[in-house]
């Protein structure tokens, strides 16, 4: 009987492995600048936001050239939000 139970235990943390969801993986590339003169903007701060309760999930900055990437594993719908002094979202 014990070599029953125990394969029935690794069978049964076989299943658990396997019925698990994975996260999906998400990649964001782009360039902030400004629209009235179309200059790339440098240190924005773009933060990755959880949709419903608005809880960052990841930040970066943008470089020198108004370029950024952020990534990551998210579970939930996310909003992109950006920041820099003197403007409004």
């Amino acid at each position: 009987m014990k070599p029953f139970s125990l394969a029935f235990l690794v069978f049964l943390n076989i299943g658990i492995l396997f019925s698990q969801t994975s996260n999906p993986k998400i990649n964001i590339l782009g360039i902030v600048s400004d629209s009235s003169n179309s200059k790339p903007m440098a240190y924005v701060a773009i933060a990755l936001l959880d949709a419903k309760t608005q809880a960052p999930i990841k930040s970066t900055l943008s470089k020198e050239d108004g370029s950024f990437e952020i990534s990551g594993t998210v579970s939930t719908q996310v909003e992109l939000a950006l920041a820099f002094t003197g403007y409004s979202n």
